[in-house]
């Protein structure tokens, strides 16, 4: 339990980070800064929760691909949504939600 707490404060911290980052963009407003920091507290311990308990019964693998769905979705949501959208950040948002959806119910499995 330990473990996954000191995991999870890491990944919280990392992913604040790098959506602070992303959030500081050039067309970026204060309300979508707030609403990606948002976004990414409520709905990373669930993606860092299922691959935790996966790791305690030993299904190292199922954690470690779940990552690839995350990618297929940034990449076809910069390819396929971007041209639909007055705001290309608003369909990497996308993108990342529905990638982190994936990813999670893959590891539900």
């Amino acid at each position: 339990m330990l473990g996954y707490l000191s995991d999870l404060g890491q990944h919280r911290l990392m992913s604040k980070m790098d959506a602070i980052e992303v959030a500081n963009g050039q067309h970026t407003t204060p309300v979508l800064r707030q609403n990606i920091l948002q976004a990414t507290n409520q709905l990373h311990p669930f993606v860092a929760l299922s691959g935790a308990v996966l790791n305690v019964y030993n299904k190292f693998a199922v954690a470690a691909f779940s990552p690839v769905f995350l990618n297929i979705a940034m990449i076809g949501a910069a390819l396929l949504l971007t041209p639909y959208t007055e705001d290309p950040a608003a369909a990497l948002a996308w993108g990342v939600f529905l990638g982190g959806l994936f990813q999670f119910l893959f590891q539900l499995k």
